[in-house]
């Protein structure tokens, strides 16, 4: 069976892990800095995204924006930077995600990690504060249950405005600093053979530390009129969930990345030399969803800093109470749903023959297309269009990430498909088994197919087979302990004041 997707690109990944160990093992690259900024976990994050993406044909499209979009950006970052930054009050935490992580509920935008660890009791206890990147959610964001909302965007507009003189010559600057670190020259010959990876896409990626460096320090100036207790990010290895962390561990504030996909990748997985203080842009606790993402951390911050907690998924605990109600009503109609979450993938890849095969076969089934968040209108059309020459577009009905929670939606299906999305991690906590489509998701999930939470679809099986053998099993909730992750936010709080 192959779904499309390129396997080769499955097996570098795993392969560019195994050279990056090497690679800490045997030359300086963790005692890489420049300006006190660690530079060799930026780049290794950098060059894993790049490897990740390798073989996959996205169907995002990166589009310039036009002269008046960026008019209305610059009018927008200054009156945030000049009007809304100088009211803001001091808070006890500070959250910064994106729209990407939010959710339509309540007829506005709602982070679905987030702002389910705002309950009652907590918002008494703790001052909050939503920094969101991202000059077009921001400004149409509202501060929901937070006490309030920043647009981050603001800071780096404000301060480019001061920088375009200077900016490239700085940049160069960076760059000829870091050709004279130790074992610079003799790491790049390696990632430049064995990853491919051309020279000048390792200066970009050195660059974008150059970046970070500069997004730390407006970063450094807001922490310092917030003074929070606690810095919570999804997403810490984006630009600016790096420049935020290395800026609040600066300050002394305790910072938290929270888990919001797998973390089997090369970001989260398999560091050999971290320093004995830890990696200045890397959390000081990672907060994980069970047990298995736990595990895959520990392997390696047990000796570090660093520190891991299972806190649980905020949004599926939310919505965990539901589970046996809506399963009940599911079983008594008499038909079994099947939710198949897809990614930004071409659409030849994501609907291939057998699955095509499969959903006319099978009359027995209701089958949900949950698209991804960054599934454009076009595509969008071109599914409808593919599904329709296929003769089963009748059969399919699609589901918005942005409209339907996740989790209610996994709590009313029998089985669960994928490729390899973190959706994976989130069925198995509430007991529903997914059908991964993909060698990379066997790979990243190999817990779950461990302990039979995941089917793996190969040549060994067929679509068919798996789909029966998994409706043929009784439902049995998987993690079925309770977490409270208000109160595990509530005892870092505390710990933060120790």
């Amino acid at each position: 069976m192959s779904t499309g997707l390129d396997k080769q690109s499955s097996t570098l990944r795993f392969e560019a892990i195994a050279m990056f160990q090497r690679l800490e093992k045997n030359y300086r690259v963790s005692s890489w800095e420049l300006h006190g900024l660690h530079i060799w976990p930026i780049l290794r994050i950098k060059i894993g995204h790049e490897i990740a993406r390798r073989g996959l044909a996205s169907s995002e499209q990166v589009v310039d924006r036009p002269p008046m979009e960026k008019l209305r950006m610059l009018t927008w970052g200054l009156q945030e930077y000049l009007v809304t930054k100088r009211n803001l009050a001091a808070t006890d935490v500070a959250f910064l995600g994106s729209y990407s992580h939010e959710v339509a509920m309540e007829n506005r935008p709602y982070n679905r990690f987030f702002e389910p660890l705002l309950e009652e009791e907590l918002t008494q206890q703790l001052h909050t504060t939503y920094l969101q990147y991202g000059y077009k959610e921001a400004m149409r964001c509202n501060k929901g249950a937070f006490d309030q909302l920043f647009g981050t965007m603001s800071l780096h507009v404000f301060a480019q405005l001061g920088l375009k003189v200077g900016r490239k010559r700085m940049a160069e600057d960076w760059w000829k600093d870091f050709l004279l670190l130790p074992d610079v020259e003799v790491v790049f010959e390696k990632l430049q053979e064995q990853l491919e990876l051309s020279s000048s896409t390792l200066k970009k990626y050195v660059l974008s530390s150059f970046n970070i460096h500069l997004r730390s320090q407006q970063y450094g100036k807001l922490f310092k009129d917030l003074k929070p207790k606690v810095l919570v990010c999804l997403y810490f290895y984006g630009n600016d969930g790096l420049a935020a962390v290395y800026a609040a561990k600066r300050q002394g504030i305790l910072t938290v990345d929270m888990q919001h996909g797998p973390l089997r990748n090369a970001t989260y997985s398999a560091w050999y030399n971290v320093p004995s203080k830890g990696f200045n842009v890397f959390p000081d606790i990672f907060w994980t969803w069970d047990k298995n993402s736990s595990q895959n951390l520990s392997d390696w911050t047990r000796e570090t800093a660093h520190a891991v907690v299972i806190g649980g998924n905020p949004w599926v605990e939310y919505w965990r109470d539901l589970r046996g109600d809506v399963a009940a009503r599911t079983k008594n109609s008499g038909v079994s749903k099947v939710l198949y979450t897809i990614q930004p993938l071409t659409t030849i890849q994501l609907f291939f023959d057998e699955l095509i095969d499969c959903i006319r076969s099978r009359d027995d089934l209701m089958w949900v297309v949950r698209l991804h968040p960054r599934q454009d209108a076009a595509q969008i059309q071109e599914i409808e269009k593919h599904l329709t020459a296929k003769g089963v577009w009748d059969k399919v009905e699609l589901e918005s990430a942005l409209s339907s929670p996740l989790p209610l939606s996994l709590s009313s299906s029998s089985v669960h498909l994928t490729n390899y999305s973190g959706t994976a991690i989130e069925a198995s906590i509430l007991g529903v088994k997914t059908i991964l489509l993909h060698d990379r998701g066997a790979k990243v999930y190999s817990d779950l197919v461990k302990q039979k939470q995941a089917l793996v679809l190969d040549t060994g099986n067929s679509l068919n087979e798996l789909l029966d053998e998994i409706l043929d099993t009784p439902t049995v909730t998987h993690n079925s302990h309770s977490i409270s992750p208000s109160q595990v936010l509530l005892d870092l709080v505390k710990q933060a004041h120790a």
